[in-house]
Formats: C-alpha cells, structure tokens, sequence
C-alpha cells in the first residue's frame, strides 16, 4: 500500500462509558480474545491503543482478507459470544478503517451510541473519509456486499457499514458540530490570536489566514474558536481538510464544494452531480453568515474559488506557509508562535497534576508547542513512578526500545516525540519522510529519492538515526525498518508538516526508486582485488603464520599447499594478499601457469622463473656472478665444457695478436693488413659465438627447446634439472615459496605434467643435504575438481588398477601430492550485502554504540587470552555481528604457535578414528586447523567434536564428505547411487561413526562447511 496511505483497522466496544471499569476491563479482554481467534489465519495482530485494538494492514491484499473477517468470523464469533452472555454482557463493537496515523474517526469511536442507544448493532464498520478516498480506486475493497453504505452524521467524515439489524437512523441525535473535527479536551492561552480573529470577525473581512509551523496548534485553535462563535453563524460551520482532495485542481474544487454542502446539513441527494450545477448550488447556499475553515491549502486560486462574496460567510485558511497568491492580495494574517510560558504551563497542568516547577519543566521540555507540550504531559501522566525529570530522562533514553511490552500509547507517543526532537531539522525531516515506505522498510536509495540528497549522505543519515534508536536493522547490513510506532508518529509529523504535493512527490520518487534504485553505476573490472573486502586478509595472516612456524621447525622439508576453491572465489586475490606478509622470511616466485600452458617441459619454466626471482634479489654484479657460475655448472653436467675453453682461447689469441700488430704499422698498406687480419679474426670469434649461443640453448637448455633436447639425450635428465633447481633454490638467503596460479584454467596433461615435476623434481632436495640447505614451499591455488579430473582423464586405462573403493583416483593423487588443503572461505548472506553494497558504492553503517562497546570488549578478551579456549569462549559468546567484527582477530590467535599447541589436545580423543600411519595423522591436524580457522572467519560457531569428525570424514572419505557437503539432508537416506553406497558400507567408517564423540547429523554437516552449505541448502 503506497506510503502514507497505509490503512490501520481500530476495534473498539461501543456505550462503554455506561459500564463501571470491571465489567469494561472483561469486556476488553473478551474483545481481545475473540479477535485473536477469528484472526488466527488472517496474520493480523492487534496491539492495545488508547482508542481500543488497533492492528496495521499491511498490503492492499490484505484488505479483503480484513472485511471478510468482519463480515465472517469476527461477526461470528461476537454473535455466538452474545447469545452465550445474556443480554446484560452484550458486545456491540465498533470497527474504523482509516490511516495509520489518522485520527478523525475518534469521535465516533469515542462517543456514545451513535446509532441510537440501544439500537446499535453486533457490529458496526466505519470508514474515515481519507480511507474512503483510499479504498475507492482499490478493486479488491469493494464493500458494496459488506452492506449497503449508511451515513452517519450527514458527513463524509465517516461512513458506516452496518452488520445486525439496521436502526432508523432518522431517531439518532445529531451532533452539535457535525461539520466539525473533535475540539482537543485541553485549551490554554491564545486569548490574543483568538481576540485577532474576533476582530477581523467584526470588520467585515471575509477571508483570514491562520499561519504557523507545524506543532503550534492551528487547527485546534480555529476549532475551538468556530465552536465559541457558532452562534454568529447561523448558516452553519464546516471544516473541511484540502489536502484530502484529489489532486486534480477542477475534480478536487468540485467534490470540495460537495463536502461543504454536506458539512452544512445539505442532503447528498439535494446535491448536482453535474460541475455548473453544483458551483450554482454552491454560491447559493451561503444567505446566511457561514464559517469555513480551510486547512491545508495547496494554492491561493484554491481558496479563493470555494470562497463566496456574499454578504456574511467568513473564511478562515489554515496553513504553515500562505500561498503566495493570498499574501499578494494583502488578506489579513494572524500568525501564531509557540506558547507563553505561562500559557504552557497551564495547558501541562490542565493534562496532569503537577507542581508549577515541573509544569514548566514538561513547557520546555515540549518546545512551547502545544501538540508537543499534549503527547509529552499524557505521556508522564501514563507512568506511574519517578518524578517528572526522572520520568522525561526514561522517555529520552536512547539506549531501550521505542516501545516496550505493556507501554501506554501515551508513553510511546511521548518516547517518539522526545527522540525526534533530538535530531536537527533536517533528519527530523528524513525521518518523517520514512513513513512514507508502506512496509516500513528502506534502504539508503529509497532515502535518497525520498529527500533528494545522495546516496552517501543517506546512508549516513540512517546510520544516525539507527545509532538513536529510532530504526531498526532487521539483518540486513543495507536495509533498515521503521518501527510501528515511530511510522505512526512519523506519518502524523509528516502529514503536518509537509503539503500534500510535497508527499505525493516524494511518494512517487520512493515508488520509482524501488524499481529502479540506482541504474547508473561505474564498471568495474574483474582483475584481482588490491584491497580484502571479505576476509581474504586474515586468511592471509593465518597461512603466514603457520608457513613460517612450519619453516622455523621443520627448516629443511618441503611442504605443499592447495588453495581449494572455484573459479571467482578470490584465491588469486589470496595469494596476493599473502606475498607481503611472508616477503621477510620467504622469497616469493610467482607463476602463472596459464600463461605457460604452451611451454614445454613444465619444468623450464619454474625453473626460469626461480632464476630470474633469484637475479632479483642481487647487485648487478651478483647477477652477473650467478650467471657465470650457473653457466659453468651447466657446461660441467652437459658436456659443453671444450666450447667454453675454445672461445676462451680465440679470445686471448685474438687479444695478442692486436697487441702484437700495433707496434708494426708504419704505412697504410701495414694498417690496410692489419685490418684485414683482424676482420678474419673478428668473424672467426663471431662464428665460434654463434656456435657457443647454440650450444649452450641446445646443450645448456637455455631454452625451452634446449631443455627438450636435455630430455632426449641425457641418461638421467631429471637427476640435472632437480641438482640444478636444488643449487637455484640456495642461492636464495630467504626460503622459496611458489605461488602456481590459475592452473586450473590449463589442459589436462599441462596440469598433470607441472604437478608431477614439483612432486618428482622440485618439491624435496635431491641427493645428500647439504647443511642449512631449506626446500622449496609451494602454494598451489586451483579448483579441485580441475586437479582431478586431469589426472582421471590422463591415467584413464590405468584407473582400474589404483583406484580404491573409497578414494577414486584423482583424490588419490592429491592426496598424495598436497600435505594440506585450505578451502577459500565461504561469504555469507550479511558479508554478501556489505560487499554489494561498497561495489555500489553505497556507504555501510557503522556499528551502533553498544555493538561497538560489544566488539571491543571481545576483541581484547581474545588478544589477552592465554589459552586458545579461552579466546573460543569469549568469541563464542558474543553476538552474531561482533562474531563478524571480531574472526579476524580470532583465527589470528588460533593460528598463534602457543595457541595451535593448547588446542591441538583436544583432539587426542580422535586418534582411534585416523588412518594408522604418520602422514594421515599430520593431514588430519593440519586440516583441522585451516577448518577451524576458516569456519571461525566466516562467522560460524562450530563444536570442536563436531568439526574434528567432519575432519576425519574430509580426510579419510573425501567423496562422501564432497557429497553431503553438496547434499546435508541426505544423511541416514537410503537413496545414495551405488558409489555412495559402497562407501557407506564401508566397516571402517560405521566403526568412526559409532565410536565419535558426536552424531553426523544434517546440521552438523552445514556447521562444518561453512557459511555457503549453510544457506545454500
């Protein structure tokens, strides 16, 4: 239902001012009940208010839901509720559909029984008129079969449905001010503006303006001075609100000039339905003096064409600010401001009983505004303890909820009123702007459209106002909500405060914008990330501290690592992240081993990339050197020594034959010979470089094509190429680590071909260690599912003979290459949101103070812990958004050496559970630690029993683990593919998981994997 035309439905029992307060208490009560059981499938909820029950609607939908209840159910249930009571306990109950925060319909709620006494019905539906307004242009509101429409009051204010035996509403009695709002019970001051009206009265003018801002009490002041002076009015007084019409200029004067006439006792069928008619009807109805009161004019012609020049009719046009045509025609003004001190004070303690102090106090407090002076005063009034400034601190504290279980309207409408007036203007503003979102709910595109500012700016604008207390974030990180009661007094502000073209284009705005909210955006490209938006960077400092622990206690292994996960998911971005946290200890080769998918051998190319990270590190002197020896080297294995000494010697030769000759040149014909010697010489050494150049890329395998021919003729190519890498690897003062890149975009026999040559050649130091001698670390980020299908596809025919029941043959071979798998954390629902939104550049919110004090307190729990499950414990316990804030810091600590040692106890109980050798029970540990570090960044709480056995199963079963990772519900199924099911009844996973610790149970399952299995499933 768009924006603030959301419609509310009030029930409340009728003649109850007859009963005494117990038998009105239990008729409430029954009301209550019997409305909650009617309502049981219709979603409505109502909540006490100061006029009866009152429950929101929230859609158009819902509207026929909401008559079909009246007209069923509820009618039902108060009938059968009556025939059981007797006559003395009857329900007559009164229903009213009209805005959320309209209150016009009141005095019918709120008076006697306006159908006649006892005559009223079981149950009786009114419509006030802007819901009238509303429900007219709705299809699904069609009333028409409720029950033929009666008018109540000979007004449009209200219009009444009737269910039960109609009574002639001909005997009712009318009501002294049919034409007339409800005059507020409590009236101070004034006595100056209202003796300026009496003024302009007897002058003869026959048009005032009553200005001021919103909040000062306008319209109860020309209300209550038109019910003061009625009787100079003898042709009638009506009130009639113009922000109510439609906006079409000619079809709102013509239904203006309608509901004038009825607000004067005219009979609608004594009313034209034809324009000419009904203005000729209009002009003569006003032979007697008339009273028109005219609140919110859009434009000065509207006033002035429903004013009439005859002699008698006064006008009075009730605005904040007069339209421009009225103050250039000089039309008198009576502007009105806030209260007198004095004038405040009474009008507090004509609303409650207090001493003069705190009646100046609560003055204050509420501005001097009447309107805020009344919601502040019936406020303090509803609480029963404290004294008034202990009472107003309770409603202005920001740190509770605007509307607390067993709240008084009064008070919520007071705490609502008391933290709006803490914001500046311009979010108080925003704020009323708000209540035009019909399902309460907005992001900071919708906020923008609605004030016309940027995004940025309204993303901060909600920001502060939820830090206030006056929004909700119901979990979204971009998404806010407004709750009940503040889009109830926000509405009402509104409607106040801004004319109704100023609403209806911001109405229309909101409505665009949620179509299309921002369309225009920058491109972006898909390159790596510079900058961790979702975690990367603590995943980063994990693998950092463990690789250097690792390096520090085992110096001389070398180890591989296998960043797991699909194309997207940021493992280039990773790896990126992680080269300058190891760049103090390690020496970084990076290799992209797409762009040498078409060099053949593999090995060439991690052998040239070493060389040429290596070179990097040294002077160019140190290059030079390093490339002399290597070359010497090369020379020594290969056999190229002789061309080496023979270029050496034709260079010496060369040398002193030029030194030889010099002295000889006496003539030209000496220089002529000289010069011819020494061309000869010059293209014998150029000839002997050429053949030196071929060699060593033939012999020397300079290049890839060299190293091809290596392959071929030398008896042991691979024995060279792994002394070589081993003697390129000390060269290095730090430790070498490879990050291999984008391996999983290659072709299957690249894939097979690289990881065999780190696994055969390079991964340990061949032959005798020398001492201090360190290999190489690898880091290989691929999907897994790329790695294996190579193999599978490259050793199809042989697959048979390997392959094992529970571990096909590409896990085979991981498994035997990579001593750890680091999964690429998963992003979660919230973390989605937040990075969405910065790549929409849409500003996110910072954390609201208590959840800032939250994430501090726990931040510095897990630093200063000196046990790992002490730091658990407090991220464990603290909320889901501070969990969020603080797994950075967290799986930081449990990467800690003296925290991974305290931990790592808690798995002894597991050993009965592994494999029964060493390297399954090191991959168990290992892997246990990068789950647990990465299930702890992702934000997810996960029971160590419980993360150990999905450990086991991840280690030991890797299909199975795969498969219900996929699938988490399957668990204890019987429809597995005959695969699955031969792992299954496999007896050494029935005794793991009869003997663990814990059930593998689907939730388990989802806790384990990880915010993606999680959602996903």
């Amino acid at each position: 239902m768009p924006g603030s035309e959301s419609l509310a439905l009030t029930l409340r029992l009728a003649g109850e001012a007859e009963s005494d307060e117990l038998r009105r208490r239990a008729n409430r009560e029954a009301l209550a009940s019997l409305f909650e059981r009617a309502a049981a499938s219709s979603g409505l909820t109502p909540r006490p208010d100061r006029d009866g029950l009152r429950t929101r609607i929230p859609d158009d939908a819902a509207i026929t839901s909401v008559t079909e209840l009246l007209a069923g159910p509820l009618r039902t249930e108060v009938h059968r509720y009556n025939e059981q009571s007797g006559e003395a306990n009857r329900l007559r109950v009164r229903a009213a559909l009209h805005l959320a925060g309209e209150a016009d319909f009141g005095h019918w709620l709120a008076g006697g029984d306006a159908t006649g006494g006892a005559a009223c019905a079981e149950l009786e539906l009114a419509l006030s008129e802007q819901a009238h307004r509303v429900l007219r242009r709705l299809p699904e509101a069609d009333l028409d079969a409720f029950h033929p429409v009666q008018t109540l009051y000979r007004t449009e204010q209200v219009k009444v449905w009737i269910h039960g035996e109609a009574p002639d509403l001909a005997q009712r009695t009318a009501p002294a001010f049919p034409g007339l709002p409800p005059s507020p019970a409590e009236f101070a001051g004034r006595a100056d503006t209202l003796a300026q009206l009496d003024k302009y009265h007897r002058k003869g003018s026959d048009l005032v303006l009553l200005t001021g801002r919103a909040g000062l009490g306008k319209t109860a002041l020309a209300v209550h001075w038109a019910r003061r002076n009625a009787a100079r009015f003898p042709g009638g007084v009506c009130y009639l609100d113009l922000a109510a019409l439609p906006e079409d200029r000619d079809t709102a004067l013509h239904e203006a000039r309608g509901r004038i006439l009825r607000g004067l006792g005219v009979s609608p069928d004594e009313i034209p339905e034809a324009p000419e008619a009904r203005s000729k009807a209009y002009g003569a109805r006003f032979t007697q003096p008339t009273l028109l009161l005219l609140d919110n004019p859009r434009t000065a012609e509207e006033v002035l064409r429903l004013r009439t020049y005859r002699t008698g009719p006064f006008t009075v046009a009730i605005t904040n600010k007069p339209p421009r045509g009225l103050t250039e025609a000089n039309v008198p003004e009576v502007a009105l401001n806030v209260l007198a001190r004095g004038d405040a004070a009474a009008l507090v303690k004509s609303i409650v009983d207090v001493s003069d102090a705190d009646a100046d106090e609560l003055a204050w407090a509420g501005d001097y505004l009447p309107g805020s002076i009344r919601q502040l005063a019936a406020g303090v009034a509803a609480m029963s303890t404290g004294t008034v400034s202990e009472r107003l601190a309770a409603l202005a504290d920001q740190s509770g909820p605007l509307e607390a279980p067993g709240d008084p309207p009064e008070v919520v409408v007071a705490r609502c009123a008391l933290r709006v007036r803490k914001l500046s203007p311009g979010q108080q503003r925003r704020l009323t702007l708000l209540s035009l979102a019909g399902d309460r709910t907005i992001v900071a595109a919708g906020l923008a459209a609605l004030a016309e500012i940027s995004t940025t700016e309204a993303g901060r604008a909600l920001d502060e106002l939820h830090q206030r207390g006056l929004l909700e974030r119901p979990g979204s990180a971009a998404e806010y909500r407004l709750p009940a009661a503040m889009a109830d007094y926000a509405g009402a502000r509104l409607r106040e405060d801004e004319p109704a073209a100023v609403r209806s284009a911001a109405a229309r705005r909101l409505a665009e914008s949620s179509v299309r909210r921002e369309e225009f955006v920058s491109w972006l490209n898909d390159s790596p990330a510079a900058h961790d938006d979702l975690k990367r960077d603590a995943l980063a400092d994990v693998l950092a501290v463990r690789l250097k622990r690792m390096s520090l206690s085992e110096p001389k292994p070398s180890f591989l690592v296998h960043l797991e996960g699909p194309w997207g998911s940021g493992k280039t971005t990773l790896l990126g992240l992680l080269s300058p946290k190891l760049a103090d200890e390690f020496l970084v080769v990076e290799f992209d081993a797409w762009r040498h998918n078409r060099v053949d051998p593999p090995w060439w190319a991690l052998l040239t990339a070493l060389r040429q990270r290596v070179a990097l590190e040294l002077s160019a002197w140190g290059r030079t050197r390093l490339r002399l020896v290597e070359t010497v080297r090369r020379a020594r294995r290969t056999g190229g020594v002789p061309f080496l000494v023979s270029g050496l010697l034709v260079t010496v030769v060369v040398l002193a034959a030029i030194l030889w000759l010099s002295p000889a040149w006496k003539t030209a014909k000496d220089v002529g010979d000289t010069a011819r010697a020494v061309t000869a010489i010059l293209a014998a050494v150029t000839a002997i470089w050429v053949a030196g150049l071929v060699a060593s890329r033939f012999l020397l395998w300079n290049s890839a094509r060299g190293a091809r021919r290596l392959e071929q003729i030398h008896t042991n190519p691979m024995q060279e190429v792994a002394e070589q890498f081993a003697w390129l690897v000390s060269r290095s003062k730090r430790r070498v680590v490879f990050f291999i890149d984008d391996l999983d975009r290659c072709s299957e026999d690249y894939v097979v071909d690289l990881l065999d040559a780190v696994q055969t050649l390079v991964r340990d130091a061949p032959g005798k260690p020398r001492k201090g001698q360190r290999s190489a670390y690898f880091l290989v980020a691929a999907h897994g599912n790329w790695l294996r299908r190579a193999y599978e596809v490259r050793y199809e025919k042989l697959a048979p003979a390997a392959e094992e029941p529970t571990r096909p043959l590409g896990y085979l071979f991981l498994d035997k290459l990579f001593q750890l798998s680091v999964p690429m954390p998963a992003i979660g629902t919230d973390a989605m949101s937040a990075y969405f939104n910065r790549i929409l550049n849409i500003r996110e919110p910072a954390p609201a103070a208590a959840a800032a004090e939250e994430a501090e307190l726990v931040a510095s729990q897990v630093e200063g812990s000196s046990h790992v499950l002490d730091a658990m414990r407090a991220w464990e316990g603290a909320s889901p958004p501070v969990r969020e804030f603080t797994a950075p810091a967290t799986a930081k600590k449990l990467a800690e050496s003296e925290s991974a040692d305290l931990s790592e106890h808690a798995l002894q109980k597991f050993a009965g559970l592994l494999h029964r050798n060493p390297r399954g029970m090191k991959r168990f540990v290992n892997t246990y630690s990068v789950l647990r570090a990465t299930r702890t960044l992702e934000g997810v709480v996960v029971d160590s029993d419980a993360l150990a056995l999905w450990t086991v199963l991840r280690v030991r079963w890797p299909v199975l683990a795969d498969y219900l990772e996929r699938y988490p519900d399957s668990v204890g199924k019987p429809d597995y593919d005959e695969e699955l099911l031969a792992l299954l009844t496999d007896p050494e996973l029935g005794e793991v998981l009869e003997h663990a610790p814990v059930t593998l149970t689907a939730e388990l399952i989802r806790t384990c994997c990880g915010a993606q299995s999680r959602e996903g499933s």
